[in-house]
């Protein structure tokens, strides 16, 4: 996954197509934030800010917790009884995706009047 993001960074840092692609695909690999007893499904480096709904048994209930990340996280867990209920998004990836998705490409400004 590192070398994906790293490659995908090359390529945009190039500006080629192919470096849009692959960083859309590292972008969505990061944007969801999923946890439950069966599975969870954490991704994210770099910097990363992500809202995420939390259900709980026991008094508390349900809360909202936000997820900083500075550096590399990773969590894939699957069938684990002490994790609870929780799904987020990642905002840096939002952001990141509509920055990717309205990138002009070199064609286009080249044939801009």
């Amino acid at each position: 996954m590192y070398l994906l993001a790293l490659m995908a960074g090359i390529m945009l840092w190039r500006n080629t197509r192919l470096g849009r692609i692959l960083s859309l695909v590292v972008q969505l690999i990061q944007l969801p934030k999923i946890a439950s007893t069966s599975i969870t499904f954490l991704i994210g480096f770099g910097f990363d800010f992500a809202p995420t709904i939390f259900a709980t048994s026991g008094p508390s209930g349900y809360g909202i917790g936000f997820n900083f990340i500075f550096g590399a996280e990773h969590r894939l867990l699957i069938n684990n009884p002490s994790v609870p209920f929780g799904l987020g998004f990642s905002l840096v990836s939002c952001v990141s995706i509509y920055i990717l998705l309205h990138m002009q490409t070199p064609e286009a400004v080249a044939n801009e009047p």
